[in-house]
């Protein structure tokens, strides 16, 4: 049985009822969900031991996500990083480690992708009009100012000794991209911790499953088409899908498409030609950053980096009428027929 999400990607089966085994707590798969960091997160569990407390483990499970975005969201002016965009260039500041930990993890994929990702890319979301203050896009053809070009460079800023400081006074930091992928891997410790072996858990379209679903078999995740449907679908234990697209948040100028996603290197909105990148990875936060590294490498050089990094990886290219999928080797072995 198949639930559908019509936003970018859907789990398949995560509701099918099946036999409970005795040690379970409840006949019915229990589900914790709320909302956070501006959409809703869900975590399905499997053979609970009686003694745990649902609402103690949602107690805990918001406080992480609460944690996340009291440190790392761009709509809160008091949360760590929007204190650390409003410090002047030259000045250090001391990271709590949960930030410390996603911000080196970013400019590590930044330095692997060859750019491709860029935690410093906030000026450029901001003056194509996708920050937290909406605005109106300026016209593709309008040249990006060269100091917001240079506010991105893999200079933007230092960290030493678990401190932070911009080296120019406009740069930003932009986790949005993976910060939900780090929040999907914190619930998955919280979950281990409980000694809780099989769970689903999902926030705004980034997942993370262990162990086995209603059906005994490993958690079913599908990858929906832009148009609706499933594009495919991957059988998945331990191991985390995001996926970057270009069809939910984006802008229009005279019928163009304005992408939110931004390439570091141009400092414009990526092409249309690709509509969608999922990847599967051992972590949330490497799909999630590599989903988006992929999307602004585009469908030639993407596809190419992705085979030569046995990433498990889908795109979906735009042609004329119509779509194209490719898939890389490591995808095709872990994809399931819809």
């Amino acid at each position: 049985m198949e639930i559908s999400r019509r936003k970018i990607l859907k789990f398949a089966g995560a509701l099918s009822l099946s036999p409970v085994l005795t040690a379970c707590r409840e006949k019915q798969v229990p589900l914790l969900s709320g909302r956070t960091m501006g959409t809703r997160y869900s975590v399905q569990l499997q053979q609970i031991p009686k003694e745990i407390s649902l609402s103690l483990l949602k107690k805990e499970i918001e406080s992480v996500l609460e944690n996340t975005e009291s440190l790392m969201s761009l709509y809160r002016p008091d949360s760590e990083i929007s204190l650390i965009n409003g410090f002047g260039s030259g000045v250090w500041h001391v990271l709590s480690p949960s930030t410390l930990r996603v911000v080196k993890q970013g400019l590590k994929t930044m330095r692997l992708s060859g750019g491709a990702y860029n935690p410093a890319s906030g000026p450029l979301v901001k003056y194509w009009g996708f920050g937290s203050q909406v605005k109106i896009a300026p016209p593709l053809e309008r040249p990006v100012p060269p100091e917001i070009i240079h506010s991105v460079s893999s200079s933007a800023f230092d960290i030493d000794h678990g401190a932070i400081r911009k080296n120019h006074a406009e740069s930003a930091l932009d986790l949005n991209a993976i910060a939900k992928g780090d929040a999907v891997d914190q619930l998955a410790h919280v979950l281990e911790r409980w000694e809780i072996s099989n769970f689903l858990i999902e926030i705004g379209g980034e997942f993370y499953a262990r162990g086995s679903g209603p059906s005994g078999d490993r958690w079913r995740i599908g990858i929906e088409h832009p148009d609706g449907g499933i594009l495919t679908a991957v059988n998945i234990d331990r191991r985390a899908v995001a996926t970057s697209g270009d069809y939910v948040h984006f802008a229009l100028d005279h019928g163009r498409r304005i992408s939110h996603l931004m390439n570091p290197k141009t400092g414009r909105p990526i092409s249309d030609r690709l509509a969608l990148v999922s990847v599967v990875a051992d972590s949330a936060i490497d799909a999630d950053a590599w989903s988006t590294a992929l999307m602004v490498m585009g469908p030639d050089e993407g596809f190419r980096f992705a085979v030569q990094n046995d990433m498990k990886a889908v795109f979906l290219k735009r042609e004329a009428g119509g779509y194209k999928m490719l898939r890389t080797p490591r995808f095709k072995s872990i994809e399931t027929i819809t």
